[in-house]
């Protein structure tokens, strides 16, 4: 029985993920989680001074709360020393390595703001 359930839960967790929408429908239908694709923009004035990420469609465009930093300060030798022998990444990743380029984003959206949960890279 419980091989059955292993082999059937992949198909269980895949029929309750939501589906791509595109991002005019994303912002209109209510969904408690959303799930879109598009390319990331920063309509601020600048990247450190107040900026405004917004992922853009076809349909539309949604304003995106940032889900990582702008920037990371250099980390002290020691601890970059403990990075490695743990197997984290460095340098750690920030918004700008997401602007201009295919994304899908998971999240929910709040007014006309899309807060991530989840990011992935499309090919």
């Amino acid at each position: 029985m419980k091989t059955l359930l292993l082999g059937v839960l992949p198909f269980l967790l895949a029929a309750c993920e939501p589906a791509v929408k595109p991002i005019a429908k994303a912002l209109t239908c209510g969904c408690p989680r959303v799930v879109v694709e598009g390319v990331l923009e920063n309509r601020g004035p600048g990247y450190f001074n107040n900026p405004k990420f917004v992922l853009k469609d076809a349909s539309g465009e949604v304003e995106v709360k940032p889900w990582l930093p702008l920037e990371v300060a250099p980390y002290h030798p020691d601890v970059y020393e403990e990075m490695q022998k743990r197997g984290d990444k460095w340098p750690p990743e920030t918004m700008a390595e997401w602007l201009n380029a295919p994304i899908r984003l998971y999240g929910r959206i709040d007014g006309s703001t899309l807060f991530v949960e989840h990011a992935e890279k499309v090919r």
